[in-house]
């Protein structure tokens, strides 16, 4: 889907899109993971450790194996609550990732430059990454209503 796609997206739909993933579901991503040999079981008890405490080490099996239901488990007890005590954000308070099919970073770079020039796009496309705080105030400012985006950048 590019930008202009988001603008025909409703908003039951923009908001099951933002929907953090299922402790099962970040469980199963974490597992694929140390399968691909992306993230090293150790390093992850180490991380897990450090965020949740000593309960972490319960995610190794006997057999030295990730124990699915175990951090299945870590994660579910320790899921940031939002009102009504329902999770908000994904795990740590981090974004869940992108849905898939939304714009490329480079996508929505030639959008920004398309739509605000240089300048507002160079203030968003920093050295440490995406300015979100910046693209959130662009995408707010008085500009972006000209465009005829639908997009709550709230979040």
């Amino acid at each position: 889907m590019s930008i202009n796609g988001v603008q025909s997206v409703g908003q039951n739909q923009m908001q099951e899109m933002r929907k953090p993933p299922s402790p099962e579901e970040l469980a199963g991503r974490i597992s694929q993971s140390i399968e691909d040999g992306d993230i090293e079981l150790d390093s992850l008890v180490e991380n897990l450790t450090e965020r949740f405490g000593e309960e972490a080490s319960s995610i190794v099996a006997d057999d030295g194996s990730l124990d699915m239901d175990a951090l299945t488990n870590l994660l579910a007890e320790n899921a940031p609550q939002g009102p009504g005590g329902q999770p908000q954000g994904g795990m740590g308070g981090m974004p869940p990732p992108p849905p898939q099919g939304m714009a490329s970073t480079e996508e929505l770079e030639t959008k920004l430059l398309e739509e605000y020039g240089e300048e507002a796009t160079s203030a968003v496309f920093t050295e440490d990454g995406i300015d979100f705080e910046a693209l959130k105030s662009l995408l707010t400012s008085n500009e972006s209503q000209e465009t005829g985006f639908l997009l709550d950048v709230e979040g």
